[in-house]
């Protein structure tokens, strides 16, 4: 799959991916949901169109610029294609552009009666700003800050890409927390980033960690980039051969064979065993294993 600008060839198959993703909301409005009334032709011409495509196009998002910053106005997926990762891939493409663009905040507004796209864009991190009728149509608002951090190991601002830990915020874990053993391995995986397959490789990533979560072993996993490609991911396990065990998955072994070929330029993994941790909560300082 490819994540491209649209452009006026598009046209005929985005309106219709429109009229099929909105046309469930029909029988909860008195009118048309409004992005089956979009001038999507004026879109291409003044604002960003990006569209997914896979030999047709799958699914598509507006953005507009604002003097109140970036508007997400507009996104959608074919039906049929829905649940496979398109519109997260979307969403991750309009977010590259706004922080190229040199913003970080954006916003986007749905319908109140399009409560599944409400859930959606909350676990994506977006809250809720306010809610008001705009020509007829009953609106609520939402927001979204990329979210950055401070690396200290490259020194630089990094996009924090995950950080799952069996539903447990990584820094507050501690022994009595989550379970986790005194003793246990990280799998440390450093990579530059080509200038290929960004949006495969979000797919790909996004279930590369849904199905680590399922391995025996498995403990958590965190992961920061850099703008210049280069990341850093750590995945903790209970022991070597679980981590043996993930590196011969079958679907693992594939998404290895295309990180060679598309997404990276180069890699090295390191397994450490770690003794001992402590960490910064609050007020407070909890210590681990053994004292060093």
């Amino acid at each position: 799959m490819l994540i491209r600008t649209a452009c006026h060839d598009d046209l005929i198959r985005v309106q219709a991916i429109a009229d099929a993703a909105y046309r469930i909301y029909l029988p909860r409005m008195d009118r048309k949901p409004a992005p089956m009334l979009a001038d999507f032709s004026r879109h291409i011409d003044k604002d960003v169109v990006f569209v997914a495509v896979d030999a047709v196009v799958l699914g598509y998002a507006v953005l507009c610029a604002s003097d109140d910053g970036w508007l997400l106005d507009n996104i959608a997926v074919d039906p049929v294609w829905q649940g496979r990762g398109i519109g997260l891939a979307l969403v991750r493409r309009c977010e590259r552009f706004i922080r190229q663009a040199g913003e970080c905040d954006y916003q986007l507004y749905t319908n109140v009666v399009m409560t599944e796209p409400i859930g959606w864009y909350q676990s994506l991190g977006f809250h809720e700003t306010g809610r008001r009728t705009e020509n007829g149509y009953r609106r609520v608002y939402f927001a979204k800050k990329n979210r950055v951090t401070q690396n200290p190991v490259m020194g630089d601002q990094v996009l924090v890409d995950q950080a799952i830990g069996k539903g447990e915020k990584m820094q507050n874990k501690t022994r009595g927390d989550n379970g986790w053993p005194e003793q246990y391995y990280a799998v440390i995986f450093t990579a530059q980033r080509s200038l290929s397959g960004d949006d495969i490789y979000d797919i790909t990533a996004d279930r590369m960690v849904a199905l680590a979560q399922q391995q025996r072993g498995f403990l958590g996993v965190e992961s920061v980039r850099g703008d210049d490609g280069i990341g850093i991911t750590v995945s903790y396990w209970t022991d070597r051969d679980a981590i043996a065990g993930w590196r011969h998955h079958a679907e693992h072994l594939a998404a290895q064979a295309l990180g060679r070929q598309e997404f990276y330029d180069w890699y090295r993994v390191r397994i450490a065993e770690v003794v001992r941790e402590h960490a910064f909560v609050s007020d407070q300082v909890v210590g681990i294993g053994e004292t060093m």
